[in-house]
């Protein structure tokens, strides 16, 4: 119990101090930012987290036991997972997330759009983002960001503020309710700032390719549109592996939800696939891109 309250006192008092804007509201009378008992823990030291995990595991035992519990139970010992009681009694688990919402002058919004490896390229439509980690602020999950998968955007940006979504939802592979801390760092780039990264180049020279994104979008001039819209973006790629590496773009707001629908992420796998990836091949197409299957109607389901 000492332990554990030693490490609340520390993580508190970390927060009075670096309660100040762009990273965290100004403290009151009333509230210290980001000190909500779910957001001290995910930020305490890891042995303290498997204590208060393994005593919220012991008392949701005593409710339920099942193969969900022996699984979250792993992951609570091994640091991978936080458990915790909250004040009303109910005990969930709770993942933090940082993520970037950066945006050019004309509104552009910087995204991830995809990831490579070796052989493939996929498309993954979200913010730039990372998971909080033990002992970390907000402005250090940021900081280590720009240390390794956002090398080329920093010292570019100016920060606008820093604001808070919770979601709660179940677990389907633990059964059990998953509250989800999203701090979303608003900023904009500097005027005359460049993005200095390498930029892919559309390969989509050959008979195979071409051939196929020819079959998929002959009779579907909507289709045609999307895909010629996709190849004026220009595509950032950022290595995390000599054959690996995440892509970014910078993408007007107006097209993010149909690019977040399940149609547009299959337009958007045939457009990454066009593409040449630093110190690799170029992928291979998804097999299912052929099927004349690239309805790209708008829907509204986008991680934003």
């Amino acid at each position: 119990i000492k332990e554990v309250a030693v490490e609340y006192c520390r993580q508190f008092h970390k927060r009075v101090r670096s309660a100040c804007p762009p990273h965290a509201p100004w403290p009151t009378d009333l509230e210290v930012p980001f000190t909500d008992y779910c957001d001290l823990v995910v930020s305490m030291a890891k042995q303290v987290q498997v204590a208060i995990g393994r005593d919220a595991l012991n008392q949701l035992s005593i409710q339920r036991n099942g193969r969900g519990i022996d699984q979250l139970r792993q992951e609570v010992d091994t640091s991978k997972s936080i458990v915790v009681v909250t004040g009303t009694g109910a005990i969930i688990r709770v993942v933090s997330l940082v993520v970037l919402r950066a945006e050019r002058a004309d509104g552009s919004v910087f995204m991830q759009v995809g990831k490579w490896d070796e052989n493939t390229v996929k498309s993954a439509l979200q913010l730039p983002g990372a998971k909080q980690e033990a002992d970390e602020l907000v402005s250090e999950t940021l900081e280590r960001m720009f240390d390794s998968k956002l090398t080329l955007l920093e010292d570019k940006l100016d920060f606008l503020g820093t604001t808070r979504e919770n979601q709660e939802k179940e677990s389907k592979e633990f059964g059990v309710q998953t509250r989800y801390l999203r701090s979303i760092c608003a900023a904009r780039l500097l005027p005359g700032a460049e993005v200095d990264a390498h930029i892919c180049a559309d390969k989509c020279m050959g008979p195979e390719v071409g051939e196929t994104m020819q079959l998929a979008t002959t009779s579907h001039p909507q289709k045609q549109q999307v895909l010629k819209w996709l190849q004026e973006i220009q595509v950032y790629a950022v290595p995390v592996s000599p054959q690996a590496g995440n892509l970014y773009a910078w993408v007007p707001p107006e097209r993010l939800t149909m690019l977040g629908s399940a149609s547009g992420e299959k337009a958007m796998n045939v457009w990454l696939s066009r593409l040449e990836m630093p110190n690799s091949p170029m992928p291979k197409l998804p097999e299912d891109l052929s099927n004349n299957e690239l309805d790209l109607e708008c829907h509204s389901s986008i991680v934003m």
